[in-house]
This record gives structure tokens, sequence and C-alpha cells, in this order.
């Protein structure tokens, strides 16, 4: 079992909270790269490139969280 956070520790909480809030959002643009994948294999040509740029927009977040998660 891990140890309890030290929440005395500012730094160490405010880094915990910022890699938590990364994460989240990692997923969440995980998520959202992954729905629209599976509706461009499914797409109309009429409907491709709307999802085509959902799946755009969210690799491009990744990019973006993965430079936050650098600069952590």
């Amino acid at each position: 079992m891990k140890s309890l956070p030290d929440i005395n520790n500012e730094p160490a909480m405010l880094l915990r909270g910022k890699r938590s809030v990364i994460g989240s959002a990692r997923n969440e643009a995980a998520e959202a790269l992954r729905d629209a994948c599976v509706k461009v294999q499914s797409a109309g040509w009429d409907e491709l490139t709307i999802h085509a740029d959902e799946a755009r927009r969210a690799s491009e977040r990744l990019i973006t969280l993965a430079a936050m998660w650098g600069e952590l």
C-alpha cells in the first residue's frame, strides 16, 4: 500500500494536481481521437472531412498536452 500524500508539501501537491489534470485531458483527447477514427472508418465521402477534422483536432490536443507534460 502506498503511503499517504504529504498534503503540507505544497510544491509536490501542486505538481501532483497538474499531472492529474493533464492526465485526465490526455484520456479525454485519446477517447475523442478513437471515436473520430471509428467514425472515419464508416463515414460516407460526404461526412469524411467532418470526422477527419475531429481526429486532427484531437491529435493536435494530444501534441499540446505532451508539450505541457514535458514542461512540468
